[in-house]
């Protein structure tokens, strides 16, 4: 995971420009959406998404199927696979209510989904 309080490797030109436009939209009481895809997640910078909302950076996000599975997985286990499935097999994944699967269809999919042809 990433700490939200340490500096980055990662340099790019236009975070400044970002960040700056960002707060100014803040600063006038402007609603900021960030969108992104489960690969976010999956690098592990949940912790900066949640500093950013936190500190009034960012109100609202949206995301797509995926970041659900990755967020998921680090909530569940404390990491993330490219393959939900064969940590389903495995049987590590198992969000219980009362010792049973909350819901056993995404276990069962796993077992039987289309790459078992």
């Amino acid at each position: 995971m990433v700490n939200p309080d340490e500096q980055p490797e990662y340099r790019h030109d236009t975070i400044g420009l970002l960040a700056q436009r960002v707060r100014a939209a803040r600063e006038k009481g402007a609603s900021v959406l960030m969108m992104m895809g489960g690969h976010v997640v999956r690098a592990g910078v949940g912790p900066c998404l949640i500093r950013l909302a936190e500190e009034g950076y960012i109100t609202h996000f949206a995301f797509n199927g995926a970041t659900a599975i990755h967020d998921f997985e680090f909530a569940m286990i404390g990491a993330t696979t490219e393959s939900v499935a064969k940590v389903y097999q495995r049987g590590a994944v198992r969000p219980l209510a009362g010792g049973r699967p909350i819901h056993p269809r995404p276990e069962r999919g796993c077992k039987a989904g289309p790459w078992r042809r």
